[in-house]
């Protein structure tokens, strides 16, 4: 479900959450009429579904790390972790990091 954050529209949330039901409507309209139809902004629409969508999933996962770290799951210093993650970005094998607090 998408929700309104700071400085969105009504409007843009109201679409949004019909979008995905009437997407083929849409597009069947607009191939019956002039070029100059909805397409932009089927295509606004479409990408702000999408930002959404991803903007959501990522605060579920930063909810659900937060609850695995206040349960007791490994916790590493950011440090140690970008020196690991450069080591592989520069194709050498290297163990992982130790965890901080277990």
């Amino acid at each position: 479900m998408v929700t309104p954050g700071a400085g969105r529209s009504f409007l843009v949330y109201y679409h949004a959450e019909n979008f995905r039901q009437t997407q083929g409507a849409y597009r069947a309209s607009c191939e019956n009429h002039a070029p100059f139809c909805a397409q932009p902004m089927i295509e606004a629409l479409e990408r702000e579904v999408s930002r959404e969508e991803r903007l959501q999933a990522f605060v579920r996962e930063a909810g659900a790390a937060d609850v695995a770290i206040d349960a007791g799951e490994h916790v590493f210093r950011a440090e140690d972790v970008h020196v690991w993650l450069e080591r592989l970005a520069a194709k050498r094998k290297s163990a992982r990091p130790k965890p901080w607090r277990k």
